[in-house]
């Protein structure tokens, strides 16, 4: 994620605004990956029960918004920006939640979920769906070209989300990250094969 920064703030086929997205997308994405590890690492002590509590929070509050953050970096920014409110209310929740551990709690044996963990599901839910809308959106704005694209960032999103709710087997920012990755292939093909088909048609006006 940090090369992918680096590759889109030194690349000149974007303009402010997206290397903006994709930057937030992959910050984000990073923030939440090293929370996941802070608290799965395979060390804990209980006398870090409080610090891993604000990290839960702050990872668990950023999630549901990376899906906003994925529509951004295909080029819906309008919506992604209303969406992005989403993020507040996600936050409320997992703060007022927090201290009485009804989504998640750290206990002698480390992190557990809490009775109301389904809470954090549902809010990840509605923000699949609005990538997956999202995604739709995208494919008819640009023809539905590489759609195969698009199957595979659903397929490995899913890849990495099912293990988790199921299995509990933390491998979703993995696959997050494989997507988001994608998302920059695919949107930048779809760039490119835009400006090629422009300079397509000046030369033939020209001509």
């Amino acid at each position: 994620m940090i090369a992918m920064i680096m590759h889109v703030l030194s690349y000149s086929g974007f303009d402010k605004t997206q290397k903006t997205w994709f930057t937030l997308t992959f910050l984000s994405i990073i923030i939440c990956s090293d929370a996941e590890l802070a608290v799965h690492c395979g060390y804990y002590d209980i006398a870090f029960a409080g610090l891993l509590t604000v990290v839960t929070v702050i990872q668990f509050s950023i999630s549901p918004l990376l899906a906003v953050l994925f529509s951004g970096t295909l080029g819906l920014h309008r919506q992604s920006r209303i969406a992005s409110l989403f993020f507040i209310p996600s936050l409320l929740i997992e703060v007022l939640c927090a201290p009485f551990g009804l989504i998640f709690y750290f206990s002698d044996k480390g992190y557990s979920r809490g009775e109301y963990f389904v809470i954090y599901e549902i809010l990840y839910i509605i923000s699949l769906l609005y990538l997956a809308v999202s995604l739709i959106i995208v494919g008819k704005k640009f023809n539905h070209r590489d759609t195969l694209t698009i199957i595979m960032v659903v397929v490995v999103l899913l890849g990495g989300i099912i293990p988790m709710t199921l299995y509990k087997i933390n491998i979703t920012y993995v696959s997050i990250g494989i997507s988001a990755c994608l998302c920059y292939i695919y949107y930048n093909d779809l760039i490119q094969h835009d400006t090629k088909e422009q300079l397509v048609t000046n030369q033939r006006k020209i001509s």
